[in-house]
């Protein structure tokens, strides 16, 4: 199910994301995957819906956590980023990935994207952006090789995508690959065009989608 259709189906509970001990039944039946969770949030990080699963990140609050109601997480930078990512989403631009390492619990991506259908509920709520979670040790490299398989991408492509999806950038991608950065964003934009996305973020989701065993 789509993260707008839990909104929609899910206003109330959207309106009291702190109760992360008390998920509600609609929200349950609707969070999907439970390793997957869902947070609406204005401008500025405040959250203000926040399905099962991201409720649980909450109360664990090691790598999530809500600092004067907005969200955060342990490390200054990456709050900071977060903060950056969620305030050009909310924006309408593309929004991006950050991943949150723990050392005693699997990292943890969090994909930031823009609002682009009207939730009722909302009314003149501010603009708004969502951020969707996903635990990398359950993104799985059987799924990624599917979706490679589907889409067509070389095996060095298929290396770059497994590489992309753990958040930290071409960059970090092409040095663990040992390419250079011109080659991995050329063979970037080639999976771009055989998988029909725009962006690293829609890629990104695009994985995760896959790694969830759907590929819509």
């Amino acid at each position: 199910m789509s993260i707008t259709r839990q909104l929609e189906l899910d206003g109330t509970a959207a309106r009291v994301p702190t109760s992360v001990s008390r998920p509600s039944a609609t929200n349950a039946a609707t969070a999907g995957p439970a390793e997957d969770g869902a947070f609406l949030v204005d401008g500025r990080g405040a959250v203000l819906f926040a399905n099962a699963a991201a409720r649980q990140l909450l109360a664990e609050g090691e790598r999530l956590r809500l600092s004067q109601a907005a969200l955060a997480t342990p490390r200054l930078p990456d709050t900071q980023a977060l903060r950056r990512l969620i305030a050009e989403a909310a924006e309408g631009d593309a929004g991006g990935s950050l991943l949150i390492r723990r050392d005693e619990r699997p990292s943890l991506l969090l994909l930031v994207m823009p609002l682009t259908a009207r939730i009722e509920w909302l009314g003149h709520e501010p603009l708004c952006a969502v951020v969707l979670t996903k635990e990398l040790a359950r993104v799985a490299p059987l799924s990624l090789a599917a979706l490679a398989r589907h889409y067509g991408l070389t095996p060095a492509q298929g290396a770059l995508l497994h590489e992309i999806v753990k958040g930290d950038g071409v960059a970090a991608a092409a040095a663990r690959l040992g390419i250079s950065y011109a080659t991995a964003r050329c063979q970037l934009v080639q999976i771009y065009q055989k998988t029909y996305v725009r962006r690293q973020t829609e890629l990104v989701r695009l994985a995760l989608q896959w790694s969830a065993g759907s590929s819509a």
